[in-house]
């Protein structure tokens, strides 16, 4: 495998890796969200 595409393949999962981390703390933040609506509107 060449430097470059390893390179490539080393960017790729690491930029996976974050968008997996990032869709995590969205789900945690429309928790927290859907949590405090219902505490504010008796639902």
């Amino acid at each position: 495998m060449s430097k470059r595409k390893s390179k490539l393949i080393s960017t790729y999962k690491a930029a996976r890796e974050e968008t997996m981390s990032v869709t995590e703390e969205i789900g945690k933040v429309e928790g927290e969200i859907d949590a405090r609506v219902k505490s504010l509107y008796g639902v």
